[in-house]
């Protein structure tokens, strides 16, 4: 298919739109192929994250909080953009509900938000007791992406700590 009528070349240019931090650009494109396909899940969620990244975290916690109650069973990346939009206009425990009903979904990724979180405000001994229950966590499950993601922050987490050596052994 052909560029503008393939949706999937379309996305990837948005894609390259938002890695070449052209967000504007990519948010009125974005804008475009969500109203030649208003039903499409990946572009509504794609536009509530680019509102996000363009500086309008109400209008994309607005599109986030509609998808999840129009959908039985949102994409997981939903939910993280819900609640950095929630973070954004000050509304922790609206967060913090998102991660919660993140984690019958995907435990790993919430438990990386919930450290986030804790991160964000300083609490770096509870990020690091997140992290490393989420590190066991995924080793069991075989889970190499979560864990190596989850290794990378409780190194910064002990970094910031002041802790070198336990940062070097994450």
């Amino acid at each position: 298919a052909i560029w503008p009528q393939d949706l999937s070349a379309a996305g990837n240019l948005v894609g390259a739109y938002v890695l070449k931090g052209d967000l504007s650009r990519a948010l009125e494109l974005e804008r475009a192929l969500g109203a030649k396909h208003p039903k499409s899940v990946n572009h509504r969620t794609n536009l509530a994250q680019l509102f996000i990244f363009n500086g309008d975290p109400e209008e994309g916690a607005r599109r986030v909080n509609a998808l999840l109650q129009e959908l039985p069973h949102p994409g997981e990346v939903t939910f993280v953009y819900g609640a950095v939009a929630d973070l954004l206009l000050g509304r922790e425990s609206d967060a913090r509900a998102k991660y919660e009903r993140l984690q019958a979904l995907a435990p790993s990724l919430a438990a990386r938000g919930f450290a986030d979180l804790a991160m964000a405000q300083g609490r770096w001994t509870d990020a690091a007791s997140l992290l490393e229950a989420a590190i066991k966590a995924d080793i069991a499950s075989k889970d190499e992406g979560g864990a190596a993601a989850e290794w990378a922050m409780l190194a910064q987490a002990r970094l910031a700590r002041g802790d070198r050596a336990g940062a070097s052994s994450a």
